[in-house]
């Protein structure tokens, strides 16, 4: 591409755009800058697209100091209140962590703000944990009368997934409907993941039914939901179908279906889910694959599968894995192994008391109140100290 640009002798602003939103898409944010000044020193004027462009490439903290010199040069030559500059500098501001105030002053300073513009403030404000200031943008933007596209529809979705606001969940839900984004699968998967947080499975599955087409993500996001309901056996019987289905589950699908069997406590089915990962779909575990059977097999008393377990998969170093044996030993007496496990996890994570108090705990069940004593020196002798435990109650006001 910038071959065949080098033979253009008097590039126009549009040769210039392309070659800076090339520079852009590639993540080279500085690069496009440098066609930027190339571009001025040429003669040719920037217009509000090519400032859209490097400003699409400013997307970390590290670019907010480049993005807010675009945003003074904008405002310089008179295109801050430009539409497609505008959106470029909110996204920008939200990405790069440059402030809400920021985008927002940037938004009110657009002149004809558009759907891109709403949508690019929701969905900044949900990302960076504002999902109330979400949805109140969201309202506003249903006052003025601008309409929602399929993008819009999603992120004002994610904001009351946030709040697990179910009223105004379907309110959204009826009004995607209605402006026939109904059977989208962005959007469906989307409805699925609020309908979940907000406590609706039944809700969840018509919308899962409702579908046109479903993706992996549809599939993960129904398992997911189901498995944080305590529905594991739904869980596994929709990833049963999702493979019979032709579907290709990946690590992500593997790991909602191995959590919804550990919270359910499906031993067999989760160990053959398990198997299935490498020799059926040639997907190695991965350690947060092995923590959930890790847990599993633990809840279910097989201590000893658990421990040969973490040596086989390469554990040993796990400090996580150790510490839900230890946890499953407290609540089988199984003092010994919880010995091993506690040791290991004292050596592994030296700074922590958590392994202490456990042990301490199952000793004391187990009326070892000798080692229960000595564990209680060697807490001293560590320097390791216990976060003080608080509590909290009420008090009426005297009369």
């Amino acid at each position: 591409m910038f071959c065949v640009f080098e033979e253009i002798d008097e590039p126009d602003v549009v040769c210039w755009n392309v070659i800076i939103d090339a520079c852009a898409r590639s993540g080279s944010a500085w690069r496009a800058v440098e066609v930027l000044s190339r571009m001025c020193r040429g003669g040719a004027v920037a217009d509000g697209f090519t400032l859209a462009s490097i400003l699409k490439a400013c997307s970390r903290g590290q670019d907010l100091g480049l993005g807010m010199q675009l945003h003074a040069w904008a405002w310089k030559i008179g295109l801050e209140s430009e539409t497609a500059t505008g959106n470029a500098l909110i996204t920008m501001y939200l990405k790069c962590g440059g402030g809400v105030h920021s985008a927002a002053n940037v938004f009110d300073g657009i002149s004809e703000p558009n759907i891109i513009s709403w949508t690019a403030m929701i969905a900044g404000l949900v990302q960076n944990g504002l999902a109330m200031e979400a949805a109140g943008f969201y309202k506003q933007m249903v006052r003025v009368g601008e309409k929602e596209n399929d993008f819009c529809f999603t992120s004002v979705l994610s904001a009351f997934s946030t709040l697990a606001s179910l009223e105004h969940g379907k309110m959204v839900h009826c009004r995607a409907v209605k402006a026939g984004f109904c059977f989208d699968t962005i959007l469906g998967n989307a409805l699925l993941d609020m309908y979940f947080k907000c406590g609706s499975s039944a809700d969840a599955q018509f919308v899962f039914d409702a579908m046109q087409a479903h993706d992996v993500v549809s599939w993960t996001a129904i398992m997911v939901g189901y498995g944080r309901h305590g529905e594991a056996r739904k869980a596994v019987e929709c990833f049963r179908a999702m493979v019979d289905g032709g579907f290709r589950p990946d690590s992500i699908t593997f790991l909602a279906v191995l959590s919804a069997c550990s919270r359910g406590g499906i031993v067999d089915e989760g160990l053959s889910i398990f198997r299935s990962m490498s020799e059926d779909h040639g997907i190695k575990p991965e350690i947060e694959h092995c923590a959930c059977l890790v847990y599993l097999l633990g809840h279910a008393g097989r201590l000893n599968e658990v421990e040969t377990l973490i040596r086989k998969m390469g554990l040993q170093l796990d400090s996580f894995a150790w510490e839900s044996l230890l946890s499953a030993c407290g609540i089988h007496g199984e003092v010994e192994l919880g010995k091993r496990s506690a040791g290991k996890v004292m050596e592994l994570e030296p700074w922590k008391d958590g392994p202490y108090v456990l042990l301490s705990n199952m000793y004391a069940e187990q009326c070892q109140w000798r080692e229960k004593e000595m564990l209680r020196g060697k807490l001293d002798y560590s320097n390791v100290r216990k976060n003080a435990a608080l509590s909290w109650f009420p008090v009426s006001e005297a009369n």
